[in-house]
């Protein structure tokens, strides 16, 4: 009861003083106001003069507040006109006190205080300065010279919640911020980093890496700072940032791509002592070739050295590729996306051109002009076109490969760039394996060639009737023939570079035919010869020695012409009153007759054992 009468008291008196208060403060503003007709400035003035505190600076801005106000209301004549001048003077002097105050506060860090002199600040333009402190003293602490990208998140993430604490609309404030950074600091970075008289790998290079770096930051920015709500207002500070050194990327992409790939290959054949000349494919040239080879003919316009070994590296294919991803790599991050599948053809021409062109069919092709005029008589021929096969597939395999990563997804967003490039893809790889089939073709005739011209010029007709004495019998521990052993190192030698570098169904096309025609050969070139039954051995010698290296070439078919061939060579062993029984059985076994017959005609007693009888007989039952 007597708490409640209180109470109602209290709120009496409070109306009552409530009036009593607002009219001794406006009297006091009065006062205060007509101080300002004369000099003195009145107590707003004094407390700046004075090296006051922050707290009575703040006492004077929230009694400035008023005094402005009432300035406001007053006309702006005579009567009033210098003293409303000096309050604006005052005001300003005030402010100024208040922003110097701010700073100081910002760098000690108390930012209770910095918010009451934001909240307090009289002219607007002011409160804009504060702000333009805050920027400009946090801006301070980056170091253009040794930016630290993690520290520059963490900086900002932390200016943000100071900023976020002391301002009323800390949005604009963070995005002026953002603003200093990307127009001041890493403006300068870039400018150290990036300049016009770097070589063109160096400044694509820092132009690369930073890129990444600055749009890493943006990022992360974006995720870490609570007050960027649309991460377009980075990305178009970004974009402005950069744009300066984007203008003639690609012209500088092309040129240094360009000088970096006939770097590579002037190098290389330097370093070959290759002295490079267009290929003469004409079908002319193709016939003086052909003529060349015919009659054996060498010279020309290039010397011997020139196809004698392989002028194709991994090593500089590996680099033309690295260099094609690196430009591609780039061109992702740096184009413009409407620009990137123009440029994506671009980067693959160079590789094509480069890499397949001038250099692998080059090689491939010269090569193949090499075997157009190899004698297989002088010496055994270079086998060279093997490793070329081995290394042209590998190289070709990294270059779809560098097609599939680097160069498809820049071109996939324009289906007649891909389509273009993949249909060229599938055109290379055609001609690439009729090349091969070519060369295959010649080295396959060239080795029968040589097998031919060892065995015509080596082979001799007593290897296989020698001079025996009559009480000597059979010899039976004769090695083969010079001439077989001569074919037989040759062979050995064909059989070690097919198996080293040819693979798959190279391999196992190349050796099924060269050993079903060197049987044919072989067959052709006993057809030449008469045997005794010592000269008998001596073939079955060189038969066993054919056969054993036969058996590498790993044809089921090719074991079997070779077994009959063996087959056909102990006919010449066989004594004649056993022949019938063998003839029957190989007959038999599926050896054709008319083979059977042209063998045993090479036999020295064919015509005094009667043994043309035995093959009528055959041929009559």
């Amino acid at each position: 009861m007597v708490s409640g009468k209180l109470v109602h008291l209290g709120d009496q008196l409070e109306r009552k003083n409530l009036p009593r208060k607002r009219i001794e403060e406006a009297r006091d503003l009065i006062l205060e106001f007509y101080k300002f007709w004369g000099f003195g400035g009145g107590i707003v003035t004094n407390v700046v003069g004075a090296q006051s505190n922050e707290t009575q600076l703040l006492e004077a801005a929230t009694r400035f507040k008023s005094l402005s106000s009432l300035c406001l209301e007053l006309p702006d004549d005579e009567r009033f006109l210098n003293a409303k001048q000096r309050v604006t003077v005052s005001c300003q002097h005030l402010d100024t006190a208040l922003l110097e105050r701010f700073r100081a506060n910002f760098l000690s860090g108390n930012i209770e205080t910095m918010k009451s002199i934001a909240d307090v600040l009289l002219l607007p333009k002011n409160y804009s300065q504060c702000a333009e402190i805050m920027v400009e003293e946090t801006i301070k602490t980056i170091d253009p010279n040794k930016i630290h990208f993690k520290d520059i998140t963490k900086c900002l993430v932390s200016s943000e919640k100071l900023i976020m604490t002391i301002f009323l609309r800390p949005d604009s404030v963070l995005m002026q911020l953002m603003h200093s950074l990307f127009t001041t600091k890493l403006k300068v970075y870039l400018n150290n980093h990036i300049k016009d008289e770097l070589n063109s790998q160096a400044f694509l290079t820092n132009l690369y890496n930073e890129y990444r770096n600055i749009e890493k930051l943006v990022v992360e920015l974006s995720n870490e700072l609570t007050l960027i709500t649309d991460p377009m207002q980075l990305s178009k500070l970004f974009r402005e940032l950069f744009a300066p050194y984007l203008v003639d990327y690609m012209k500088r992409e092309s040129d240094w791509l360009t000088e970096r790939l006939t770097g590579h290959l002037e190098h290389y054949y330097q370093s070959q002592k290759h002295q490079k000349r267009p290929l003469n494919v004409s079908g002319l040239a193709e016939l003086r070739r052909d003529i060349q080879a015919k009659f054996h003919i060498t010279g020309g316009d290039r010397s011997q050295s020139d196809y004698e070994v392989s002028l194709l590296s991994e090593e500089v294919a590996v680099n033309i590729i690295e260099d094609v991803r690196r430009a591609a790599k780039r061109c992702l991050l740096l184009s413009q996306p409407s620009a990137i599948p123009e440029n994506g053809k671009f980067i693959f021409n160079c590789l094509y051109h480069y890499l397949v062109v001038e250099h692998v069919d080059y090689g491939v092709t010269l090569a193949l002009q090499g075997l157009n005029i190899a004698d297989p008589r002088s010496s055994n021929p270079n086998l060279v076109f093997f490793l070329i096969i081995h290394e042209a597939t590998s190289i070709f395999h990294f270059f779809e490969k560098t097609i599939d990563e680097s160069i498809l997804p820049m071109v996939m967003s324009n289906s007649s760039y891909a389509n273009e490039i993949s249909s060229k893809r599938k055109e290379l790889r055609q001609d690439l394996e009729i090349k091969f089939c070519t060369g295959l073709e010649k080295c396959l005739n060239l080795a029968i060639s040589r097998v031919q011209y060892l065995l015509s010029n080596e082979q001799r007709k007593t290897d296989f009737r020698p001079d025996t004495n009559a009480n000597s019998g059979l010899i039976t521990s004769n090695p083969p023939s010079l001439a077989c052993q001569h074919v037989v190192g040759f062979l050995t030698h064909l059989n070690r570079e097919t198996h080293q570098h040819l693979d798959g169904q190279n391999l196992k096309t190349f050796l099924h035919e060269f050993g079903m025609k060197l049987n044919r050969t072989l067959v052709d070139h006993f057809y030449n010869f008469s045997f005794s039954d010592t000269g008998g051995f001596v073939a079955m010698q060189d038969v066993t020695a054919y056969r054993e290296i036969a058996k590498h070439f790993e044809s089921p078919t090719v074991n079997l012409v070779f077994d009959i061939l063996l087959k056909l060579m102990n006919l010449m062993l066989i004594k004649p009153e056993n022949v019938q029984q063998v003839v029957q059985d190989y007959l038999q076994s599926g050896i054709p007759k008319d083979l059977l017959m042209n063998f045993i005609q090479l036999r020295t007693d064919y015509k005094t054992a009667k043994l043309q009888n035995v093959i009528q007989l055959k041929s009559t039952r």
